[in-house]
């Protein structure tokens, strides 16, 4: 099968002071603590999900040891789609519906984290605004 994504991505926003001083100041540091892991690396990610937006399963423990989506849509409902599913070690899915300000965390030296996001559907009525990281510990390429 072909693998599909559909998004926006912002490089001007992935270069800004806001992006920097937030990761650095609030979610490096969250991430750390939470993982144990020390990063010594970041590829920031800011993207944009309007309708029809989506990822279809994948992993991505191949770019970075932690990742983490920083969810910043102030109103999302969970019935505009752009749910995060996650599958767990026994087959299951979980949902993860888009809260603002609230950071999921995927530590990849834990196992394969495979996932996807659920379309974004025409009656969404605000885009799906998210920061995403791929973070590499030291001594991982």
């Amino acid at each position: 099968e072909v693998y599909t994504a559909e998004f926006c991505r912002s490089n001007f926003l992935e270069k800004s002071n806001l992006i920097k001083i937030a990761y650095n100041d609030y979610l490096k540091p969250i991430v750390e603590r939470e993982t144990g892991i020390k990063i010594s690396q970041a590829d920031l990610r800011a993207y944009k999900m309007t309708t029809g937006g989506h990822f279809r399963i994948h992993k991505d423990d191949w770019i970075a040891t932690v990742g983490f989506v920083w969810y910043l849509s102030k109103e999302w409902k969970w019935d505009w789609g752009g749910v995060l599913m996650s599958l767990t070690e026994d087959g299951k899915a979980e949902a993860t519906i888009p809260q603002f300000n609230q950071l999921v965390i995927m530590n990849h030296q834990d196992g394969q984290v495979p996932h996807f996001v659920t379309p974004v559907t025409a009656w969404a009525q605000e885009p799906r605004y998210m920061l995403v990281g791929f973070l590499k510990s030291h001594g991982v390429n």
